[in-house]
Order: C-alpha cells, then structure tokens, then sequence
C-alpha cells in the first residue's frame, strides 16, 4: 500500500472511531434529560444520525465545489473536535427545567444541540472519497475501502470507548481524547494536504450512462430500513441470553458492524470489477435475506449455543458473530456496490456520496423506529423478523427487474425463502428465547420497551429438571414466580425477595414521623408497592416504571401485590424514574427505588450522586429514602462506592440486610431513631404482612440493621462515590477490587446474631454449600423465612455440589 493511501486510511479510521465515542457519550448525558424510555432513546439516536443526514446532504454538493477536498476535510474534522468538546460541556451543565418540557419539544433541543458537531461529521466522508477517487471506474473501489475503514473506526470506537476509555477516565475524559483526536487528525489532514498539493476542480469530468437512480436510491433507502431492522432484531433476541451489560451491548454492536467491515472489504478487493454489478446488487440483497433467516433459525437455538459456548466474552463474541456476522457482512457490500452503481459523474462524486449516505441513514432511523416501536410490539418479534427478511428480497428483486427485467430466477429464491418461514413455527423464537429447565413459561410480553417474561418455579419443574437436590424437604408443594426482562431478573416472589422488598417500605415508614405521600419507583412484581398501602396513614402513592408492560402482568403477581394498583390512593405513570423526579414539582415523605441490578447497561443512572442529590430535592423535611442494592453482584470496592454515594449526599445513612446478601439502605437528613413506641403503635396494620416473611415482633425486625452511618463510614473507607461522569459500577470490568466478601460486612457490621447467621448461611450458599449453608442457621427460631430456608433454599433448591448433596 502506498504511503499516502495508508494515511489516509489512518485518517478515515480515526475519525469513525471519534463520531462512534460521541453518539455513546451524548445518548448517555441527553437520556438524563430527555428520559430513559424506549421512545425518548430511540429519538436520541435519530436526532444525532439526522444531523449527520443534513450534513452529508449539504455538505456533499459543497465538497464537489471546493477545490481541495482534504483540506475541507481538515476544517471539517477540526470544526468536530471543538464543537464536540462545547457540546459535551454544554450536556453536563443543562438546566433541569428542560426535563419538564413535552417530549417532541425536548428531542428538538436535542437536535439542536448535536447539530454542530454531528453536521460537520456528515460531511468527512464524501469529502474523503471526493480526494481519494481519481475516475468513475475505481468509485466502488475507493469508496469500498474508505467506508470499510471509517466502519472500522467505528468498531474500534465501540470496543475501546466501552472496554476501557469510559470505565478507566470517564465520560468527559473520553470525550476529550475522541476531540483531540479529530484535531490531529484536521492537523494530519492539512499536512497530507500539502504534500500532495492536488488541485481538482481542473479535472475532467467522466459521464457514464449509468442506472436508473431514483429507483436505486429507493432500493438503498430501504435496504437501509433492514439493516437496522435486522440489528434491532438481532440485539432484542440475543440480550435475553447474553448477560445484561455495557460489555454484552458493546460486544454485539462490535459484531455488527464488522460484518459491515468484511463486506466492504470483500467489494473493494475481490467484486469492484465485476462486470454485471446491478445483477451482483440485486443477488446480494437475496442473500441478505436469506442469510437473515439461517440468522433467525439460530437465534430459535440461543439456549443451546449459550449450553455449548457458555459464559466468557470471547464466548459471547462467538455467539453473536455465529448469529449476525454472514448477513453483516453481505449488507456491508451494499454500500461500496451502490456508489459505483450511482457514481455517473466525478465532479458530482461528494453530491452523490452524500444523498447515498442520507438516504441509507434516513432508512436506517426510519427502520430503528419502526420495528423497535411499533412492529415488534404489534406483529411479535419473529414475524416482523419474516417480514424485514421478505423486504430485504423485495429489494432484490426491484434491483433485478432494473438490471435486466427478469426477475424468474430470483422468484424462485423468494419461494424458497417463504417457504423457510414458514417452516418455523409461530411461537418459535419465543419459546426457545425463554425456555428455562427448571420453570414453566407462564406469559411473554413484547412491548416497545423490550420482552418481558413471567416463568414459574414449583415442585414438579425443579424436581424434573434434575439440577436440584430435590430430597425429602421437597414433599410439601411450593410454588413462586420470577418477572425476566431479557436476561435481567426484574424481581421474584420467593420468600427471600419478598423478605427484603417489604423491609424496602416498612422500614422507612416507621422511621418517618408520618409519612402520608409516597413515591416508589420500579414496581416490579408489585410486593414493595402492596407492602406501602398496609400503612393505614398514608394518603397516596405514586408507582412510576419504564415498562407499560410491568404494570399490565400485575395479575400474574395477585398473591404477592394483592391487587395495589386497583387501590385508590394508588396512581401509576409509566416514565424513567429519574426524569420524573426531574420533571414534578411534587413533593414526596418517603422515596423508594428498587432498579434493576446496578451492572446492568443503564441502571448506574438510579445509582449515582447525582441521582441522589435529586432525590433529596424531592423529599419534604424529614422525608427519607430507601433503596435496593445487591451487595454480592459487584466487587467489595465498587459495593462501597455505591454507598459512598448515598453517603455524600446524605446526613444519615443506614444499612439494613434482611436476607442474603439484599441490602435496603435508609437515608435522610432528619436523624434515623429507632423509636420503640412508635413501631408497636404501627405494627398491628403490617403484622400480618411482616410475620410471612418472619417478622413476628418490632425487634425481630430491627436486627437487620447491620451498620449506622459513622460506621458505614469506616466501612467505605476514602473510596470515591459512583457518579454520572465516572459510572465505575456499569463499566466495572475497569475494577480491579477482590470479589464482595460477606466476612469483612461482618467483621465491620452490628445486627443481631439471627441475621448474621443468616449472612453468613448465604456465604456457605454462594459458594456452592448447602450443607454448611443449613447448618449456620440450625439453631436459629423457627420462623417462616428460616423453614423456607431449611427446606427449601439450602433444600431442595440448592445447586449443590455432588460431593456436598
């Protein structure tokens, strides 16, 4: 490769890289104002892909007009780097007013906002292709290798930006070194600039006869509507088997786009000379569609490549790619295929890469909101698959009847295509995404905000599954039900959830003097929510989730939620937790959050000092918070930055455990006093709902409490708290920090000796010892929660280890 054409693959490389790291850090700060919601995040993204669009669209004629395209470049990437950097600024200093705006008025301001740096961004690649192209015949060519490696750029950017850049500096940090990087890259630019010192608005224009473009523009619009339909698809199935996390999300998208990359690279090398190249388009796009459905067989077999290729990253890469990675990578030779196809004049070439470029991207947002939003939530998941997969042919065969008006040899394939889907059974994706073989699939949900499942876990499916001891303990039925969302477990009506979602209700109710108006936030299987209403004070409370469908399979939860949301001091509103506080005015006694696990991609935003400063905002004086917070899902560093956090913010802080390793901490800045009387006043309306879970008495109840804040203090130690800019719990492969250890909670902690034997019977538990597990609570009184134990989890739904059953 000569040395100029390998500086300027290093240049086109750089720049994918910069633009991939501000759509991931932008998404981020824009969805705290903008709200978390499907719809909100989807119109996030289109916003900064339109800006993209009007650039590449105004830009590209303007490329054509200059007389040295690398130095258009140059200013273009210069005007990136610094626009980007006052954007990123700008996002962490925005008024929280703006949240209380309608949302077509937020996404607007939004557009606004990016519309600097992303127009700028819009204009690189044609302006690149303008310099690198020197005739009509070598387009494809040129274009093939520069799309390849700025699609390249944007892998890199995907992987290194969500693999190390964000979790190790930050989210401004990183923004700085992607702007810093688009300066070197404008400097580099002006130097290659000089060195070649190419004037080109003298040369010659070459005319082709060229395609009819309007219908290949069509064709390429909506291939870019099943491209992104595809990836939308391809990301919803694989998350309900991949764990749920940046790392998961960022290892898909990396698979993606380069399949795009090996498509382009193909072209380039081995199909940019093909003489018949409408034809070779037209066989693409059948290929695509039928690639896509071996894809959608595969995906109907995730629980058996997650059995043979389990756990790991790099087994996970391999998952996906087997998945995704063969249609990519044709769907990447579209783009190359169809600029030579269009490409009839070179002075016109920044014009025709730039319509090319927004017609594929108008596609894809087009795509991205139609399926994610609309088609999946009222065809399914797998039927909407089906009908990407017959467009993508569609699209086949409108190339074909322009390449040559035959289309027999092409309906043939489209026969074989329909007939593979219907094939497949109806309920195909869903039942092998969700098929478990310990529990029994009750209902599924495919709404715009993701999949919901409700499984259900009894005697005869844990005894037949033959992964549990299953010994005499096991006699008596039993029965509870888990709410999944993709992989995540959203809550569980097992005893020991149940034990630690009441304790989040009761226990900040009888620390307030008189709390009469609730906020909780996540209902999940409603057993926090049902837990509020027993206290007969309270005059409303208002239950805000992100999923509409969380709400609608309350039924399915009857024995454990008894019905809240019918109650009438129960008002539910369906919106991202943290934008609601952001957006009411309204004033709160209690504040109660039960998010998804901190790891998983997104939920930081629930966990951080920022978050909490505006949860104190939304308390009346006195008011008290509560929130859920795994201990044992994270390292012991990254647990105690999660109560650092509270603790910054907060007077007082308390931790209570009341089961495993479930931690409810209490916050306010009114001090937290055990008041004795006032507890016996309050607890003959929750005795009932206390002694199921094994709270028959007030001080029973308050053994829990593991640490005040002094000691949570000394716990934590000078550990920095988690915050917006450095979400250390959401990129926490960045942790380097020991595994949580239960004994140092115990060594640094109070509580009375029930719940210690209790933390420490999880330990025995975790660590695949159920034997020992049982024998730490042997003496322990007999109540509900320590039968269930007894029989049931260190029992008959003990994972054991063989050598310990």
């Amino acid at each position: 490769m000569r040395p100029a054409n390998l500086a300027l693959g290093v240049l086109v490389t750089l720049s994918g890289m910069c633009g991939l790291v501000y759509e991931v850090i932008w998404v981020r700060h824009l969805s705290l104002i903008v709200g978390a919601t499907t719809v909100a995040v989807s119109l996030v993204v289109a916003a900064f892909l339109l800006g993209l669009v009007v650039g590449s669209l105004v830009l590209g004629p303007w490329v054509d007009r200059v007389k040295r395209p690398l130095r258009a470049y140059a200013l273009l990437e210069l005007l990136t780097g610094v626009s980007a950097v006052l954007v990123t600024l700008a996002l962490t200093h925005l008024p929280a007013s703006l949240a209380q705006a309608g949302l077509p008025v937020r996404v607007v301001m939004v557009f606004a906002l990016v519309l600097a740096p992303t127009f700028a961004m819009g204009g690189t690649l044609p302006a690149l292709v303008r310099f690198a192209t020197k005739d009509v015949a070598s387009v494809g060519k040129s274009f093939g290798w520069l799309y390849s490696l700025n699609t390249l750029g944007a892998a890199l950017g995907c992987g290194v930006s969500g693999f190390v850049l964000i979790g190790a500096f930050g989210l401004t940090a990183t923004a700085a070194i992607a702007a810093a990087t688009n300066v070197g890259v404008a400097a580099f630019a002006l130097a290659l600039d000089f060195r070649a010192g190419r004037d080109l608005a003298a040369e010659a224009s070459v005319t082709t006869g060229g395609p009819q473009h309007h219908w290949l523009f069509l064709a390429f619009a909506l291939s870019g509507f099943a491209s992104i339909a595809y990836e939308v698809l391809w990301f919803r199935v694989l998350s309900s088997t991949l764990e749920s996390s940046v790392y998961a999300f960022t290892l898909l998208l990396v698979t993606f786009l380069g399949g795009l990359v090996l498509g382009g690279v193909i072209y380039s090398a081995r199909l940019s000379t093909h003489p018949r190249p409408m034809e070779l388009l037209a066989s693409v796009q059948s290929l695509v569609a039928l690639t896509a459905l071996l894809s959608l067989a595969l995906l109907g077999q995730a629980r058996t490549l997650e059995h043979a290729l389990p756990g790991g990253y790099a087994f996970m890469f391999v998952r996906a790619g087997l998945v995704i990675l063969l249609p990519a990578t044709l769907i990447g030779m579209a783009f190359p295929l169809v600029a030579q196809l269009t490409a009839s004049r070179l002075e016109k070439l920044g014009r025709t890469v730039g319509i090319l470029y927004s017609v594929n991207t108008l596609g894809g947002i087009v795509g991205s909101l139609a399926v994610g939003l609309w088609l999946i939530p009222a065809l399914g998941t797998q039927r909407t698959f089906a009908l990407v997969c017959l467009l993508s042919m569609g699209v086949a065969l409108l190339v074909q009847r322009l390449a040559s008006k035959s289309v027999r040899g092409l309906l043939v394939t489209a026969a074989l295509l329909g007939v593979g889907l219907l094939l497949l059974p109806g309920d195909y994706l869903v039942k092998a995404s969700w098929r478990f073989d310990d529990s029994k699939l009750l209902e599924v949900r495919e709404g715009a905000d993701g999949t919901l499942a409700v499984v259900q876990y009894d005697h005869d499916s844990i005894c037949g599954s033959g992964l549990y001891a299953c010994d005499e303990k096991c006699a008596a039925p039993f029965a509870h039900r888990q709410l999944l969302f993709g992989s995540v477990s959203y809550a569980s009506t097992v005893l020991s959830a149940k034990r630690y979602m009441r304790t989040l209700a009761h226990v900040p109710m009888l620390l307030h003097d008189d709390p009469k108006d609730v906020l909780e936030v996540c209902f999940g299987t409603g057993t926090t929510a049902a837990a509020f209403v027993k206290h007969p004070g309270l005059k409303g409370l208002t239950v805000v989730d992100l999923n509409r469908d969380v709400l609608a399979l309350a039924p399915l939860f009857a024995d454990s939620n008894f019905g809240v949301l019918e109650d009438p001091r129960v008002k539910a509103i369906v919106d991202d937790g943290r934008h609601h506080l952001r957006s009411t005015a309204a004033q709160y006694d209690v504040i109660s959050f039960e998010p998804p696990p901190p790891r998983s991609a997104g939920a930081v935003n629930l966990y951080s000092l920022e978050f909490y400063a505006l949860v104190k905002a939304r308390l009346r004086p006195g008011g008290v918070m509560s929130q859920w917070i795994p201990l044992d899902q994270q390292s012991d560093v990254l647990a105690k930055r999660l109560i650092r956090s509270m603790l910054d913010v907060f007077a007082e802080v308390q931790l209570w455990v009341p089961a495993r390793a479930e931690a409810v901490l209490v916050a306010s800045d009114a001090p937290l006093k055990f008041d004795a009387k006032r507890w016996a006043d309050r607890w003959s309306p929750i005795a009932e709902n206390l002694a199921e879970v094994g709270y028959a008495t007030p001080d029973e109840m308050r053994g829990g409490l593991l640490m005040e804040t002094e000691a949570l203090r000394r716990y934590v130690g000078d550990l920095p708290p988690v915050t917006d800019d450095q979400p250390a719990i959401e990129y926490f492969l960045s942790d380097s920090g020991s595994p949580y250890s239960i004994d140092g909670l115990l060594a640094a902690s109070g509580g009375d000796e029930v719940h210690r034997a209790l933390l420490k019977a999880h330990g025995k538990g975790k660590a695949k010892e159920p034997k020992r597990a049982a024998a730490e609570i042997a003496s322990l009184p007999s109540t509900a929660f320590t039968e269930y134990l007894r029989r049931l989890e260190y029992g008959c739904l003990s994972r054991a280890a063989p050598e310990d059953r």
